[in-house]
């Protein structure tokens, strides 16, 4: 795919009903033309898309219904993709004033998720209740990238986790990383936290969105509940404020005993 011009390849040379190829009831189809994967560089003749190839678009919403992504002859090629549909999507997000994806969470998130079931060994039920995700999505992204996940830890039955002999504050102050969002996961992994609760939601114009985030936490050794809200012009700007409001909170009740 090219990255300066993602739809460079005529493909999309003509706009309106016809841009994903399909045909429209009633109308004619046009020319029989080319079709190739922008992954493997596979090709095919035809009047449509081959079928099972997949078609990405992105929608507009206007006249023009949607701007193609790529096509994929395979599941595999999408995915090994990925990094090229996210620098295509923010080009369309700036060319075309459309909200722009916030890839790094996706990112934080399988860190998170790799961290979480290959270096302490915890079950990908427990890691998708901890970040939010279903199982499913969780074992895709670890099969997409090559990673095999022993029984153990595929299975659905939760470890039971000791109690913390630190406090929060103390338990913080051994952690290497700085990122607010990965100190309350981990919080939560070691028995400290119940499972963080996340919610997200969205106002302003598309070209200038803003982004609000509520975290809440409860203290497993009082069920004190502890929740923050921040707003900021990216939803992971958004995630951090509100983890690190929650974190300075939680130090200030560790102070209060």
């Amino acid at each position: 795919m090219s990255i300066t011009d993602p739809l460079a390849d005529g493909d999309d040379a003509r706009e309106g009903r016809y841009a994903s190829g399909l045909r429209w009831d009633g109308e004619t189809p046009h020319d029989p033309r080319g079709y190739w994967c922008r992954s493997c560089g596979r090709r095919e003749e035809g009047t449509f898309v081959p079928g099972g190839w997949y078609t990405i678009h992105r929608a507009l919403g206007s006249e023009q219904m949607q701007r193609r992504l790529g096509l994929f002859c395979s599941l595999v090629c999408l995915m090994r993709a990925h990094r090229q549909l996210q620098a295509a999507a923010a080009l369309h997000a700036e060319d075309l004033g459309l909200p722009a994806d916030d890839a790094a969470i996706l990112d934080s998130l399988f860190e998170q998720a790799h961290r979480h079931v290959i270096g302490d060994g915890m079950s990908v039920r427990d890691v998708g209740d901890m970040l939010g995700l279903p199982t499913g999505v969780i074992r895709n992204w670890f099969k997409s990238a090559g990673i095999a996940i022993d029984a153990p830890r595929m299975g659905a039955v939760s470890r039971a986790q000791s109690a913390p002999t630190q406090t929060i504050t103390g338990f913080l102050r051994t952690r290497r990383t700085s990122s607010p969002i990965s100190a309350v996961h981990e919080l939560a992994q070691a028995g400290h936290l119940a499972p963080p609760e996340w919610s997200h939601s969205r106002t302003g114009p598309a070209h200038r969105p803003a982004f609000t985030c509520v975290l809440a936490v409860r203290r497993s050794e009082d069920d004190k509940r502890v929740e923050a809200t921040a707003t900021e012009s990216s939803k992971r700007a958004a995630q951090t404020d509100a983890a690190d409001i929650v974190l300075t909170m939680l130090r200030e009740l560790d102070r209060e005993r």
